[in-house]
């Protein structure tokens, strides 16, 4: 079993999945804001590559090729708290964002799947986890 490295992330180009309901289905992690690494919790830029396609909804919020912000929700890097826990999830998913006038407001209306409670900690995202109905954090 291998030790869990402290402060890993996901890098440049990594595949993300969406996890709202903006319309996107997967994204491509092309900025970060401040880090050589974007952990949970922490806003990043993004761009579109998929698109899912909902019966009855002709339209979505995003279009394919499209440049946004995202929080990164969980991830495939072992997370290492201070209790001593090992956490690691079985993809990274990832939230897309309105960052225009502070806002910090989710695109989608609701949140399926997991979300670490790293997430809470940070104190930005209230309105990300509201949209989160279940209520569960991990």
């Amino acid at each position: 079993m291998s030790r869990a490295r402290k402060g890993v992330g996901i890098g440049l180009l990594a595949a993300v999945h969406c996890v709202d309901n903006s319309g996107a289905s997967t994204l491509k992690h092309i900025g970060m804001f401040h880090r050589k690494l974007t952990k949970v919790g922490q806003k990043m830029t993004v761009s579109v590559t998929g698109i899912k396609k909902i019966p009855g909804i002709p339209k979505t919020k995003v279009k394919q090729g499209e440049v946004r912000h995202a929080v990164l929700l969980t991830t495939r890097a072992p997370i290492m708290r201070k209790c001593g826990v090992n956490l690691r999830f079985g993809r990274n998913t990832a939230c897309l964002v309105d960052l225009n006038n502070k806002k910090n407001a989710p695109l989608g209306d609701v949140i399926s799947g997991p979300v670490a409670r790293e997430v809470e900690r940070t104190g930005l995202w209230s309105k990300l986890l509201d949209a989160h109905k279940a209520g569960k954090l991990c």
